[in-house]
């Protein structure tokens, strides 16, 4: 039988379906339970302090939330301070894999790029689908700029990708500005089988994520309407359609900003026929997140090949040279992956006559 159940509902039906649960459920643990709520009113109901006086039930003041499947959930302040403290738990295993990779083994530094992308960054992302893009904003933006800093110092000391870099005179002479740069950091953002370094952005693809759990949602309650009548009874397309509806605003937000970075028109093409509006999202195809987070990768692959862009912020540089191993062709013939200079199989590659042999510069 199940030990671990979450209630939601009405007080009183809330209050007595714990009851019984406590009551009946030999392995239910009273002194582990406890009620949360954002109002102050409920929490204040005679069958909630009943709960706690008989039971010994804990009550969550109405100014904290709960971690729920991993992620936050509660009021947003004490949202933005759980990320925090999550961010700083993450930061010391970006300092663990930061000292294995200056180990003299000649495989650290390939171990060192293995756990930052499938280890440290997915202890993070996988909060994106609980949590609003509004909400982790800051987080999200901490944690690339960390992951950045870590996979950064594999290619150099100096950790060339992060924010708080400052283009020198050297490496101006190298060829490597702040088009450069930021075309280096888009591409080590973009998966692997794209020619990039894997490491994706939190920031960037938390649209996706909150909206494809959303369609999710909506996937489930529309597939077992006798499951929480209360919550299938809101959750329609009247109900989507109002802009006011204040649960909503955040998936509507993300909607909103899924349209404005791929445009409205290629995020109604994403998620198929049956989706017109944000109104009708629950007729989105499973593994929506997917792809919609496909949709914004492509979106960045295409301005990064973009001839017109050649020379802005996000375009292709007007020199792409290889020093520092991050590079792309014109013709979007990445070599990123199997001839990255941190590659223990690689390790003794001029790589700088190499990619100059192999790579024309774009003009």
């Amino acid at each position: 039988m199940a030990d671990d159940i979450r209630l939601f509902g009405p007080v009183e039906e809330a209050v007595e379906a714990k009851r019984w649960w406590l009551q009946n459920c030999e392995r239910a643990n009273a002194d582990k339970s406890y009620v949360s709520s954002s109002s102050q009113e409920a929490m204040d109901h005679p069958d909630v302090l009943a709960l706690k006086e008989e039971l010994g039930v804990k009550l969550v003041p109405i100014n904290e939330g709960r971690r729920i499947l991993g992620a936050p959930v509660g009021p947003k302040p004490w949202q933005e301070l759980w990320l925090k403290e999550k961010g700083d738990d993450i930061e010391k295993v970006f300092d663990r894999i930061d000292e294995l990779a200056e180990h003299d083994h000649q495989l650290s530094k390939q171990c060192a790029q293995l756990l930052t992308r499938q280890c440290a960054v997915p202890k993070y992302t996988h909060l994106l689908r609980g949590v609003d893009p509004n909400t982790n904003e800051l987080a999200s933006k901490r944690h690339d700029q960390r992951a950045l800093r870590s996979y950064s110092k594999l290619m150099g000391p100096h950790a060339p990708l992060t924010e708080d870099y400052e283009i020198t005179a050297a490496d101006l002479a190298d060829g490597f500005g702040e088009v450069e740069k930021e075309f280096a950091i888009r591409q080590v953002q973009l998966p692997m089988k794209k020619g990039g370094g894997g490491i994706m952005s939190a920031a960037e693809i938390a649209p996706a994520a909150f909206l494809g759990a959303a369609i999710d949602v909506l996937r489930f309650y529309r597939a077992n309407p006798d499951f929480a009548p209360l919550i299938t009874n809101v959750l329609t397309v009247e109900a989507l359609a109002d802009p006011e509806l204040e649960p909503l605003l955040d998936w509507r937000a993300a909607w909103d900003s899924l349209s404005e970075t791929i445009d409205e028109a290629t995020l109604l093409v994403t998620l198929g026929d049956n989706v017109t509006s944000f109104e009708t999202i629950g007729a989105a195809p499973a593994k929506s997140q997917k792809l919609l987070t496909d949709a914004l990768l492509a979106a960045r692959a295409d301005k990064m090949a973009d001839s017109s862009e050649i020379g802005k912020i996000g375009g292709p540089p007007s020199k792409v040279e290889g020093k520092r191993g991050i590079l792309a062709h014109p013709r979007r013939n990445v070599i990123f992956r199997s001839d990255f200079p941190i590659s223990s199989r690689k390790r003794d590659v001029n790589w700088a006559e190499v990619i100059q042999n192999q790579l024309p510069s774009i003009s």
